[in-house]
């Protein structure tokens, strides 16, 4: 590690403490502050999670707070709007005040830090209640969901998600769960529950097509935009796979919301995998 970086982490908890403190003097203002929760240009869940890291942050200190993806985000759309967080969900305006005299706006940047907790709840709780409160996803994409399960989905559905391109690449330290282990992790699982069905996300054509020509009759997954030469699908390291930015946002939080619904998962410790297991807190799983 370079001493630049050594320094850059060691002062980022004082100067993100010193910037939050910020923001706590102005819930003491008499006036109504709406504070806007900027993308980090990261890939979906990295920026949904410091994202929700800040309205609860906001909710917290008592601030209105609105989401606003611009351009900025890795998942703009032109043809779907200004704001990407409105392509998939509800609400982007949280009111946690009730002030109305003058009105004033500020940009904040949120970090990757722990969502603060709820008092009397562990981490994983408030996470859990952060994501039911504050993401709640259009009625189509809730449709498309319901739809896929009832189609696709057994009384016995193991999820899988393997992870490729950027943690093939080794990317922020990443590795790829090797497909030997992988197979062999799903026949200890279909050997025991001969009747369960198969759900892979994965952004990797080439594991894909491994894997569904072993599990052909048990397999089944999304017809999402997959990368099939090792370049990331949604850019956030390299130029990316070429396609819609809405999409690629759509692919993810499908997947995410699919394997939460699965009866156990197998993983390898992801941003998606972990929203999956924070949505169903009763989820079995093993992450190896």
């Amino acid at each position: 590690m370079s001493i630049k970086v050594h320094i850059k982490n060691r002062f980022r908890p004082l100067f993100r403490t010193c910037y939050d403190s910020c923001f706590r003097i102005l819930k003491h203002l008499p006036i109504n502050v709406t504070i806007r929760i900027q993308s980090k240009k990261c890939g979906f869940f990295g920026d949904l999670y410091q994202t929700l890291s800040a309205i609860r942050f906001f909710e917290q200190i008592g601030l209105n707070c609105e989401v606003d993806w611009g351009k900025k985000s890795l998942y703009f759309d032109k043809k779907h709007g200004d704001n990407v967080w409105d392509y998939y969900f509800v609400n982007s305006k949280f009111s946690f005040s009730k002030k109305t005299k003058l009105k004033l706006n500020i940009s904040y940047s949120p970090t990757a830090y722990n969502i603060r907790k709820y008092e009397g709840l562990s981490q994983k709780e408030s996470d859990s209640i952060v994501i039911s409160k504050f993401c709640k996803m259009k009625e189509e994409i809730s449709n498309s969901i319901n739809n896929y399960i009832e189609m696709n989905f057994s009384t016995n559905t193991l999820g899988v998600h393997y992870r490729g391109t950027d943690a093939m690449a080794g990317y922020e330290g990443r590795s790829a769960i090797e497909i030997d282990l992988l197979v062999s992790e799903i026949n200890n699982y279909i050997d025991e529950y001969k009747d369960a069905k198969i759900f892979l996300a994965t952004d990797d054509y080439k594991s894909l097509k491994i894997l569904n020509a072993i599990y052909k009759n048990q397999m089944h997954y999304t017809n999402s935009l997959r990368s099939l030469d090792g370049i990331s699908v949604h850019g956030h390291f390299d130029k990316g796979v070429k396609g819609s930015g809405y999409q690629k946002g759509y692919d993810a939080l499908l997947d995410a919301f699919l394997l939460s619904r699965c009866n156990f998962l197998i993983h390898k410790g992801s941003q998606l995998a972990k929203f999956a297991l924070l949505k169903n807190l009763s989820l079995k799983n093993i992450d190896i």
